[in-house]
C-alpha cells in the first residue's frame, strides 16, 4: 500500500511521499533562509506556498533597480528569475535541479541571484 502525501490531500491525492524529493516545509524554510544571503539594499518581500497540482513555494525580492522571484517545487526543481523595474526586461534566469535542499547547486544559484539583484546600472 502506498503512503499518501497528507499536506494538501485535495490537490495531491496522486502524489506519494516516495514521489517527492522534499517536503513543502523544507522548501519554505530554505526560501526564508535566503534572506541572509541578500546584499544591502535588497529585501525579501515575502514567501508564499502554492498547494495546487505540484506543491511549491515562492519568495519575492526587491532590489535597487530590479525585482526577483525564486520558485521551488517539492520535486526538487527551482527557478531563479530577475526583471528590471524600469521596463520589465529579464536580466537573470537560472533553473536548478536539486535532489536535496542542501545541494551546492542551490547555494551557487542563490549567490548569483543575490549578486545580480543587487547590481545597479552604474556598477
Amino acid at each position: 500500500m502506498r503512503e499518501q502525501f497528507e499536506i494538501w490531500p485535495q490537490f495531491c491525492e496522486a502524489w506519494t511521499v516516495s514521489d517527492l524529493q522534499m517536503a513543502p516545509a523544507d522548501v519554505v524554510q530554505w526560501l526564508c533562509l535566503t534572506e541572509t544571503m541578500l546584499s544591502p539594499g535588497t529585501t525579501m518581500a515575502g514567501v508564499q506556498q502554492r498547494p495546487e497540482n505540484l506543491p511549491s513555494a515562492f519568495a519575492d525580492y526587491d532590489g535597487p533597480e530590479k525585482m526577483g522571484r525564486i520558485c521551488g517545487w517539492v520535486n526538487g526543481l527551482f527557478d531563479f528569475e530577475i526583471i528590471r523595474h524600469k521596463d520589465g526586461g529579464h536580466v537573470f534566469f537560472r533553473h536548478v535541479e536539486a535532489e536535496q535542499i542542501d545541494n551546492p547547486r542551490l547555494r551557487e544559484a542563490l549567490a548569483a541571484f543575490a549578486t545580480a539583484l543587487a547590481e545597479t546600472a552604474t556598477q
